[in-house]
This record gives C-alpha cells, sequence and structure tokens, in this order.
C-alpha cells in the first residue's frame, strides 16, 4: 500500500479532500428548499475558493483557486452532501476542511482546536467569508435543524449549529458590516451580461475574467430588445463602481457598448 508523501514537518499530503455537509431536522427530511440549496451552494464554493486563495497568500498552497475542481456528491437515503475538492497539486491534508471549521466555529462563538499550520485571522474578519458562512448555515428554519460538517477522512474533525445559532453569524455579519469602508469610483470594464431578472428588474454582471456575477443597475432603463441584444455579448461598460472593504460588489452602468473580440480575418478581410 503507498502511503501520502509528507512534507517537512511530517504533514500528510494529498491532492484531494472532502468533507460532509449534513442537514438535520424538521426542515429537511430527504429534501431542501431550491433556493436554499443554491444559495448554500454557492456560497460553499465561494466559500472554498477563496480560502484557497488566502492560503495561497500565506505560501500555504503552491497555487491559487484556479486549479481547483469542485464536486458534489449527494449520499442516498438522507440530505447530505459531500464536498470533494480536487487539487492539481498536493497540499497539507486537511487543511481546507481544518479552514472551514475553524471559521465557523469563531463566528459561532464555539471553542477553536485549530491545528498550528491553520491561520485564520484574516479571514475571520473579512466580511465576504462570513457572508458565505451565513449562506451556509441559513437553510436551517426552525428549532431541531441543524448542520453538521465533518471531514470524511476523519469524523472527528467536525463541528454543528443549531437553529438558534444562526442569530451569532447574523450578528457577527452586521457588526462587519458597520466597520466596512465604503467607496465609489469611476471605471471602465468588460464582461457580460449573465443574469436577468425582468419582473425584479435585477440584473447580474460577470467581469471578464471573473468567477462571481455583480449586482448591476442601468442609468438608463432598458427595454427589452435592448436587454436581448446585449444579453450573452461582450460588452464594453463605463460605470460608477461600488467597493466595500476593497472588494468591487455592485456596478452602476452609464455608458455601455458591445465590443466583440477582433481576430486575424478582421485585419485581412478573410
Amino acid at each position: 500500500m503507498v502511503e501520502n508523501p509528507t512534507d517537512l514537518f511530517n504533514n500528510k499530503l494529498n491532492t484531494t479532500e472532502e468533507f460532509n455537509i449534513i442537514y438535520q431536522g424538521p426542515s429537511f427530511e430527504n429534501r431542501i428548499e431550491i433556493n436554499d440549496l443554491r444559495k448554500q451552494l454557492k456560497s460553499t464554493e465561494f466559500l472554498i475558493r477563496d480560502l484557497f486563495d488566502e492560503l495561497y497568500k500565506e505560501k500555504q498552497t503552491p497555487s491559487d483557486s484556479k486549479s481547483l475542481k469542485i464536486y458534489l456528491k449527494v449520499k442516498k437515503g438522507s440530505f447530505q452532501e459531500i464536498i470533494t475538492v480536487v487539487l492539481t497539486s498536493p497540499i497539507v491534508e486537511g487543511i481546507v476542511i481544518g479552514c472551514v471549521i475553524g471559521l465557523f466555529n469563531h463566528i459561532l462563538k464555539k471553542k477553536e482546536t485549530l491545528k498550528d499550520n491553520i491561520k485564520i485571522e484574516k479571514m475571520t474578519n473579512n466580511f465576504y467569508f462570513v457572508k458565505n458562512v451565513n449562506q451556509i448555515i441559513n437553510p436551517l428554519k426552525q428549532e431541531g435543524d441543524k448542520i453538521i460538517i465533518s471531514s470524511v477522512s476523519d469524523p472527528n474533525v467536525y463541528t454543528e449549529a443549531e437553529f438558534r445559532e444562526k442569530d451569532y453569524a447574523k450578528e457577527y455579519l452586521k457588526e462587519l458590516d458597520r466597520q466596512s469602508i465604503y467607496e465609489t469610483y469611476e471605471e471602465e470594464f468588460f464582461g457580460y451580461l449573465s443574469r436577468v431578472d425582468i419582473n425584479k428588474d435585477t440584473f447580474g454582471f460577470t467581469l471578464e475574467g471573473g468567477k462571481e456575477s455583480l449586482s448591476v443597475e442601468f442609468e438608463s432603463h432598458l427595454n427589452l430588445q435592448e436587454i436581448k441584444d446585449i444579453l450573452g455579448e461582450r460588452v464594453w461598460v463605463k460605470t460608477r463602481a461600488r467597493y466595500k472593504n476593497a472588494v468591487l460588489y455592485k456596478l452602476e452602468i452609464k455608458e455601455f457598448a458591445i465590443k466583440r473580440r477582433k481576430n486575424l480575418n478582421d485585419y485581412f478581410g478573410g
């Protein structure tokens, strides 16, 4: 049997990490609301990728989140998700789930039992990390509901949150929001109109090379044909860009134009 390689400090290295997210209680009898599930899975992915980028900055991983592949398995017979994180290069075994559990325990005022190689101080003060933790807890609806997060390889590495503890997470997020610094700049971007809700008149815009849809407002009201014309097209936008703690979170679009990429045929008439 081939053993996992280790680093200089004898920490096991691995290219795959799995952990469970289990929802239990009267709200989760083999089901979950689709909207809750969608938001929870999205926040889980963002949380893992942001954690990985932070670990990369701290030189604890050989690459950033662009190298990650994240999969979902659903265990038959219960509402249990198995999140699988696959990497191109090995990292210290258990570091991702260790950070996730450390974040939950800190925000929910639980006893913290972090290993020496796991540092989460910056993450606990980051509004967007805490927002994603809130979204993962949010499906809990009533007394008796709880979420359990645990390592697949080591069941002793786990945490859980009950319905009544949602308020701790909400208050933690509100306090970070009160401390946040808001800034607005005039900026230009390229990207794509990636989300449209005609009934609510809301839009999402994904920056070129970006991974997340930003909330956008148009200075002038768009009719249905104008929306159809730019939907999915590469668009240049002139905006008022709203930042929260130096992170772009909203765009107010003043001007826009379709800007398709040019290829060699455009120059040589092919």
